[in-house]
């Protein structure tokens, strides 16, 4: 048995919940409507240490008596099924009684590590095609197709193309850039 508090389907933006399903190791769990996977959360870690605080914050019962961490359930439909939408969205909302902005601020959290990762990879991505035209269109096809995100409802593209764009990154390479030419000069 797991000595994490469980806090049963936490509300995730359905796009931070397949993202997390499909990084956390462990195994799964299924039903009928949807697969679950546990997300637990070291209370010595940084993450423990927000939730934690931002639990107290919003007068989550016995909070003080959680010693280890906590075990958040990450829950991803089996079906994108239109005909299942409303189900789905009950099920995901209605099982944990917290603080809406306490929900919304660990969305943000992990919604600030689901940015870090899509910026990461798609700069390795580029980097590693050596920037050649289309690399961008392909690493986020890439991206999409390992954390399922086809869903246009789910995951907004246009929104993170722009994330892309406006940041910058030593690991960034330019697909227009031009290479670099090295001064021939000698120092004497």
């Amino acid at each position: 048995m797991n000595q994490n508090r469980e806090i049963a389907s936490f509300p995730f933006k359905p796009h931070l919940a397949k993202y997390l399903f499909y990084s956390i190791k462990g195994e799964v769990v299924e039903t009928e409507e949807a697969r679950f996977k546990y997300l637990d959360v070291d209370l010595n870690s940084p993450d423990g240490k927000i939730i934690r605080l931002l639990f107290k914050r919003a007068d989550y019962p016995n909070i003080d008596s959680v010693k280890k961490g906590f075990r958040l359930t990450v829950e991803v439909p089996k079906l994108s099924d239109k005909r299942f939408d409303k189900y789905i969205e009950s099920s995901r909302y209605g099982s944990i009684s917290i603080d809406e902005e306490c929900a919304f601020l660990i969305n943000e959290l992990y919604e600030a590590r689901f940015r870090d990762h899509f910026h990461t990879f798609v700069c390795g991505y580029i980097a590693g095609a050596e920037g050649k035209r289309g690399s961008f269109k392909k690493a986020l096809n890439q991206f999409c197709e390992i954390y399922d995100l086809f869903n246009k409802d789910e995951f907004d593209p246009a929104k993170y193309i722009k994330f892309y764009q406006r940041t910058d990154s030593p690991v960034k390479t330019g697909i227009y850039d031009k290479p670099k030419v090295q001064d021939a000069v000698e120092m004497k």
